[in-house]
């Protein structure tokens, strides 16, 4: 199989590039940064900026089997990281870290409510002004939906199938309509997936090291 590592820092708002071991299965890494694609200075700010080869890396990278999209602080810690990624794949559609503490978008969400509300300056800075409510709201709508899972969405893996290129395009529309947030949507966004749930800590992880170069 053919494997894009993805990753991106634009603006200098994360941590340089990562240094990933050399890998035993075929893979292509790729960084992005603002020189890399249109950076649309005027009308998207560099967090959002990053979440276009977050979302679309299976379209400015076409062509591989598979995808590994890793936050900026996180690198691959073994040669056998990516094969061990496509265990966790397998046949599925999406392989994806629980979140290490919550386990639902309504425990997310009461809590970037409590922490904006309180004054907390890093949420503050990441989430004053965002459409909280219309996000859940729309969420709630969906009589089918059962909030009951929350993913780590810092790290991880898709087959480009046609149902997940759709999860993709919706989750960000759900980021770029509503909320900056990229997790507090995910479950949602992947809903229609078939989703392997990965059961460990995404920040203690059998092939992942946090923490960048």
């Amino acid at each position: 199989m053919s494997v894009a590592v993805i990753s991106a820092n634009f603006g200098g708002y994360a941590c340089p590039k990562a240094h990933h071991m050399p890998q035993r299965v075929e893979t292509t890494f790729r960084h992005f940064v603002d020189y890399d694609i249109p950076s649309r200075e005027r009308t998207l700010l560099p967090r959002m900026a990053a979440k276009v080869p977050k979302m679309f890396g299976w379209e400015l990278l076409p062509g591989h089997d598979a995808y590994i999209w890793l936050d900026a602080p996180f690198r691959l810690s073994s040669t056998e990281s990516v094969a061990w990624w496509l265990e966790q794949l397998g046949d599925h559609d999406v392989a994806v870290f629980q979140h290490p503490t919550r386990h639902s978008i309504h425990k997310e969400a009461s809590d970037l409510r409590i922490n904006v509300r309180k004054q907390d300056a890093y949420s503050v800075d990441k989430y004053f002004g965002e459409d909280l409510a219309g996000i859940v709201s729309l969420i709630e709508a969906d009589a089918d939906f059962i909030d009951n899972h929350l993913y780590a969405a810092g790290a991880f893996c898709y087959r480009p199938t046609r149902a997940t290129k759709q999860a993709m395009r919706d989750w960000w529309w759900y980021v770029s309509r509503y909320h900056v947030n990229d997790q507090l949507s995910l479950p949602f966004a992947i809903r229609h997936c078939s989703v392997q749930v990965i059961r460990e800590n995404i920040y203690h992880a059998s092939h992942l090291v946090f923490g960048g170069a």
